[in-house]
């Protein structure tokens, strides 16, 4: 069945009011747009400083994402199929947002997320897509049930940061999630990576997942070609503010040179059968 030509919904949530996440989203909803998704079809849960520029787009069921919750979402969502976006920080407990009235981070955990969404009336399979930091305390859940709806999900990276880089889009350079850029790349013009004919969800995830890592390898051979450098400033600097500056920098090539983005997958027989 192809998602693009039903009435699919798409939920974007972001739990955090940092301007990367309102680049995340933007740039997936622009890539819908492409494929003519109506904007009636985009539902967005997200920090007060995202809306105006999600309304520039003319989408305009927009709402805070504190008013994420199971009876808000089934009140204001019927669908058949779904597809969650998640994006912002992450933990070991979930998907991470701001408390307004504590002022405490806080997580929505993999079993909440879960039942929010299999509330929806009417559902009958969705997809959940996580771009955050440790996205892999989302694996290993049952996504397969006869009396439920069926369940896919999908992780930027398992129990790792999950990286943005540079993009050109739009004549804007804008700071991206990997792994949610290329999966809406694909989106926007699919691909049949593994020759079977189709389209489906298998080949976004192996084509987001491959391009993302040789970005990341890009990536690392440039931290390794400038550590040296940066050791050597660091050695020859007397002034402690520039060596603390340099020592900064020097652990955040050390972190880009070992870190890991490797995605995950969970009830890919769904993800088989999703096409685009």
């Amino acid at each position: 069945m192809n998602w693009l030509k039903t009435s699919t919904v798409w939920v974007f949530y972001s739990g955090s009011g940092n301007l990367n996440y309102l680049y995340d989203i933007l740039e997936g909803a622009s890539r819908l747009r492409s494929r003519d998704v109506k904007h009636q079809s985009c539902f967005f849960f997200v920090p007060s400083n995202f809306v105006r520029e999600i309304n520039r787009l003319g989408f305009t069921q927009v709402s805070d994402y504190t008013q994420f919750s199971q009876t808000f979402v089934a009140s204001k969502i019927i669908s058949e199929q779904i597809v969650f976006i998640g994006t912002g920080h992450g933990n070991q407990f979930g998907l991470t947002y701001l408390d307004l009235t504590t002022k405490i981070l806080r997580a929505l955990p993999p079993a909440e997320l879960i039942s929010t969404i299999c509330a929806i009336p009417g559902l009958r399979q969705g997809l959940i897509l996580l771009g955050q930091c440790f996205a892999g305390v989302f694996n290993f859940l049952e996504a397969s049930n006869s009396s439920e709806p069926e369940i896919c999900l999908i992780g930027a990276t398992n129990f790792d940061s999950s990286l943005n880089f540079w993009v050109d889009s739009n004549q804007k350079n804008i700071y991206l999630n990997f792994f949610l850029f290329f999966f809406f790349d694909w989106i926007a013009n699919p691909v049949d990576i593994d020759g079977d004919g189709v389209c489906s969800l298998l080949d976004a995830y192996k084509f987001a997942g491959v391009n993302s890592n040789q970005r990341l390898h890009a990536r690392r051979q440039e931290a390794y070609s400038s550590l040296e450098a940066i050791k050597a400033k660091y050695i020859g600097e007397e002034d402690e503010l520039k060596k603390t500056a340099f020592s900064t920098e020097i652990n955040k090539h050390i972190e880009l040179i070992h870190i890991h983005q490797e995605p995950w997958i969970l009830n890919s027989n769904l993800a088989r059968a999703i096409h685009f």
